[in-house]
Protein backbone atom coordinates (compact mmCIF):
# COMPACT_ATOMS: atom_id res chain seq x y z
CA UNK A 1 0.00 0.00 0.00
CA UNK A 2 2.84 2.40 0.82
CA UNK A 3 4.42 1.71 -2.57
CA UNK A 4 1.18 2.63 -4.41
CA UNK A 5 0.88 5.82 -2.34
CA UNK A 6 4.50 6.73 -3.13
CA UNK A 7 3.93 6.14 -6.85
CA UNK A 8 0.82 8.34 -6.78
CA UNK A 9 2.76 11.13 -5.08
CA UNK A 10 5.53 10.79 -7.64
CA UNK A 11 3.04 11.01 -10.52
CA UNK A 12 1.39 14.07 -8.94
CA UNK A 13 4.81 15.72 -8.56
CA UNK A 14 5.66 15.02 -12.21
CA UNK A 15 2.32 16.45 -13.39
CA UNK A 16 2.86 19.55 -11.28
CA UNK A 17 6.28 20.09 -12.89
CA UNK A 18 4.78 20.13 -16.40
CA UNK A 19 4.08 23.60 -17.81
CA UNK A 20 1.08 22.35 -19.81
CA UNK A 21 -2.39 22.23 -18.29
CA UNK A 22 -3.17 18.64 -17.26
CA UNK A 23 -6.40 17.18 -15.93
CA UNK A 24 -7.05 13.56 -15.05
CA UNK A 25 -10.65 12.40 -15.20
CA UNK A 26 -12.54 9.26 -14.32
CA UNK A 27 -14.68 7.45 -16.90
CA UNK A 28 -17.60 9.79 -16.21
CA UNK A 29 -15.46 12.81 -17.05
CA UNK A 30 -15.21 14.03 -13.46
CA UNK A 31 -11.88 15.61 -12.61
CA UNK A 32 -9.88 13.58 -10.11
CA UNK A 33 -6.63 15.53 -10.41
CA UNK A 34 -5.32 18.69 -12.03
CA UNK A 35 -1.81 20.03 -12.06
CA UNK A 36 -0.47 23.34 -10.79
CA UNK A 37 -0.43 24.89 -14.30
CA UNK A 38 -4.15 24.15 -14.66
CA UNK A 39 -4.84 25.72 -11.28
CA UNK A 40 -2.82 28.85 -12.08
CA UNK A 41 -4.36 29.35 -15.54
CA UNK A 42 -7.98 28.64 -14.62
CA UNK A 43 -8.06 29.92 -11.05
CA UNK A 44 -9.67 26.66 -9.88
CA UNK A 45 -8.00 24.82 -7.02
CA UNK A 46 -7.85 21.04 -7.02
CA UNK A 47 -10.55 21.03 -4.34
CA UNK A 48 -12.82 23.21 -6.49
CA UNK A 49 -12.21 21.23 -9.68
CA UNK A 50 -12.39 17.73 -8.18
CA UNK A 51 -15.70 16.04 -8.97
CA UNK A 52 -16.66 18.56 -11.67
CA UNK A 53 -16.79 17.43 -15.28
CA UNK A 54 -14.29 19.08 -17.57
CA UNK A 55 -17.08 20.16 -19.95
CA UNK A 56 -19.16 21.81 -17.23
CA UNK A 57 -16.15 23.52 -15.69
CA UNK A 58 -14.33 24.68 -18.81
CA UNK A 59 -16.56 24.61 -21.89
CA UNK A 60 -18.68 27.48 -23.08
CA UNK A 61 -22.35 26.38 -23.25
CA UNK A 62 -22.37 25.86 -27.04
CA UNK A 63 -19.38 23.48 -26.77
CA UNK A 64 -20.54 21.33 -23.83
CA UNK A 65 -22.13 18.59 -25.92
CA UNK A 66 -19.18 18.46 -28.30
CA UNK A 67 -16.78 18.12 -25.37
CA UNK A 68 -18.88 15.28 -23.93
CA UNK A 69 -18.75 13.53 -27.30
CA UNK A 70 -14.96 13.86 -27.49
CA UNK A 71 -14.68 12.32 -24.02
CA UNK A 72 -16.97 9.48 -25.07
CA UNK A 73 -14.89 8.83 -28.19
CA UNK A 74 -11.71 8.74 -26.14
CA UNK A 75 -13.26 6.16 -23.82
CA UNK A 76 -14.48 4.00 -26.69
CA UNK A 77 -10.98 3.99 -28.17
CA UNK A 78 -9.72 2.38 -24.96
CA UNK A 79 -7.29 5.10 -24.02
CA UNK A 80 -5.67 4.40 -20.63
Amino acid sequence: MVEVYSKNLFIADVLDAVASLVIVTNQEGQIVHCNRAFQLCTGYSLQEARGETCWDLLSAPPAVEETRQVHSRLLSSHFP
